[in-house]
């Protein structure tokens, strides 16, 4: 479960197999709901982008939406539980 929790998934065209994988750094993003971070492969297929949906100040953290996930799951593979957690 500690691999599972460092890992992304990383979608691919239409019927091919969906691709985990470990990328440095973006495993360290903590999660905020609805921030509008979103990740993916580049349009050759080659490289991680992040695309963080809000302004960036030097210094500040950058989070990840992890998905609606409820909080046995987020405990589970994540460490965390959120207080109030709709999901």
């Amino acid at each position: 479960d500690t691999l599972q929790s460092r890992t992304i998934r990383l979608d691919q065209e239409e019927g091919e197999e969906t691709v985990r994988a470990l990328v440095p750094l973006l495993d360290m993003l903590n999660h905020k709901p609805g921030c509008g971070t979103h990740f993916g492969l580049d349009t050759e297929g080659q490289r991680v982008e992040l695309r963080v949906g809000y302004d960036v100040a030097r210094g500040e953290q950058l989070f990840l939406n992890y998905g609606s996930k409820g909080n046995g799951h987020l405990l589970q593979y994540y460490g965390f539980a959120l207080e109030g957690n709709p999901a």
